[in-house]
């Protein structure tokens, strides 16, 4: 169950890592004009010490690549998604593989075992006695493994809930961080066609960047806080687990108890 978590845990971050990777390109490409300088020919034609292209020319080109960017990581989000989705149902039939493969070999010791058992008995009595006792441990260890199946599928149907509730809630601060991002660049547009210095055109665009960076990374600590509730998931699995056992060890213990009883008469 730890892969569960794991994975969990990989999705989050891989999501967060490409959206900030967004935010680092903007970074880079904003404060390449942090170097421009008022030119007394007009508000809007401020240009940079190495004589680059005014400011408010480039912001088009600088709102081009981050949505360029941003549109390329919606794929490698979807990738990321059915990745995990893949990893994750390859380990449990992995798991159930294993289970199908333990259990058959139970089955055959326990077969053996009742063969010694029937080899030793003596009469008819103990004979009965054994065909109870038999009936009774097989009883037990269907009773076990359809408790342990029903906490498995429970537990597997949670996590594929919870999970299809986080990638909602994924998509959705994806969505709104990309809808942030798009309105400050055409803020910012809309603020340099009216002639607005470009250095409060500059400095507003990175303001409300950060702000949707702020935004963005307390949504994703949101998003982290379900994490306990996979935690919770396991627990209950494991407690339904150790039921089933401590119940067939008590059915198992009985039904020895019950044997040796019958048994010790016909002596």
């Amino acid at each position: 169950m730890i892969l569960v978590k794991q994975l969990t845990k990989m999705n989050i971050k891989k999501i967060l890592i490409i959206n900030l990777g967004i935010l680092l390109i903007i970074s880079i490409l904003i404060p390449v004009s942090a170097y421009s300088v008022a030119d007394p020919s007009g508000p809007n034609n401020a240009t940079s010490a190495g004589n680059e292209r005014p400011f408010c020319e480039r912001i088009g080109d600088f709102r081009s690549k981050v949505e360029e960017r941003m549109s390329n990581q919606e794929k490698n989000i979807t990738d990321k998604n059915s990745e995990i989705s893949t990893k994750l149902q390859e380990r449990w039939m992995e798991q159930d593989a294993k289970t199908s493969e333990k259990r058959l070999k139970w089955d055959e010791n326990r077969k053996e075992h009742f063969v010694k058992l029937e080899e030793k008995a003596k009469n008819d009595a103990e004979k009965s006695a054994l065909v109870v006792f038999q009936e009774t441990v097989s009883t037990a260890v269907a009773d076990r493994r359809a408790a342990i199946n029903v906490a498995i599928v429970a537990f597997r149907q949670e996590v594929e809930k919870e999970r299809g509730e986080r990638r909602k809630a994924m998509e959705q601060v994806r969505i709104t961080f990309k809808e942030d991002i798009i309105k400050a660049f055409e803020s910012a547009e809309t603020d340099c066609n009216a002639a607005v210095s470009p250095a409060t055109v500059r400095q507003n665009l990175r303001s409300d960047i950060k702000d949707a960076k702020d935004k963005y990374q307390k949504s994703y600590r949101d998003i982290e806080k379900l994490e306990k509730t996979t935690d919770q998931f396991i627990a209950t699995r494991k407690a339904a687990i150790e039921k089933a056992i401590k119940d067939f060890k008590a059915a198992l213990e009985k039904a020895k108890a019950d044997f040796k009883a019958a048994t010790s008469k016909t002596e």
